[in-house]
């Protein structure tokens, strides 16, 4: 964890030319500070956007959780497709 921390302190900031990336990224922040008012609990606040559907998401499994099962299930090989609740 220490070495992650430390990884963590320097990061490089570059703009981007996909316009998909700067949409999800300002719905995300505009949905944070909505749930921000209600959640203090930066956790709660995170899974209640990991299940906001995505455009770049729409063809595949909709939500970055959904994306993220999926993506796990295609390396392990189970078929599963949907988050473990």
């Amino acid at each position: 964890m220490e070495a992650e921390r430390a990884e963590a302190i320097e990061h490089w900031v570059a703009p981007t030319s996909n316009r998909h990336v700067i949409g999800v990224t300002n719905e995300f922040s505009f949905l944070a500070d909505i749930d921000r008012a209600d959640r203090e609990d930066l956790l709660r606040l995170a899974l209640r956007l990991s299940q906001t559907p995505c455009g770049p998401f729409y063809q595949r499994h909709i939500s970055p959780d959904r994306e993220l099962a999926g993506a796990v299930a295609a390396q392990l090989g189970t078929g599963r497709t949907q988050p473990v609740t």
